[in-house]
């Protein structure tokens, strides 16, 4: 776990300040005008605006740990923990490098991750292109 979270939460750090910086200050000066407490401004405020961000990066991380192949294969012993990537590994032929249950392994392994990337496709759309134009 300290592994995946350590190479990828410089990309989701990146993101999400991409993100607050352009996020517009006078909506939280108006929410403190009216009272509004720090909590109060994330979770009512903040947060939700931040959605389409927050859903990039939670696709983005699922991407990358779901196809991720050294760190499984190196560093996890037990098969049941490994990822779908180190698993297909084992399907490799003796004679041919790619055989028939390689290609239905890698098939049977990409499937969740194209369900998921086709369900959340509309928030990844959004959330790279939130803040790109200012106006």
């Amino acid at each position: 776990m300290l592994p995946y979270t350590a190479f990828h939460l410089s990309i989701t750090v990146f993101i999400l300040v991409g993100f607050m910086k352009v996020f517009p200050k006078d909506i939280e000066e108006s929410a403190i005008m009216d009272g509004a407490g720090i909590y109060r401004i994330f979770w009512s405020i903040i947060l939700p605006m931040t959605r389409p961000a927050l859903a990039t990066v939670i696709i983005i991380n699922f991407i990358y740990n779901w196809n991720e192949f050294l760190f499984a294969l190196v560093l996890i012993n037990k098969a049941a923990l490994k990822t779908a990537a180190a698993r297909t590994r084992q399907f490799r032929g003796h004679g041919d490098p790619v055989s028939d249950a390689a290609n239905g392994g890698s098939h049977h392994g990409a499937s969740p991750l194209l369900a998921f990337y086709l369900a959340m496709e509309k928030q990844l759309v959004q959330g790279m292109t939130a803040g790109a134009v200012k106006g």
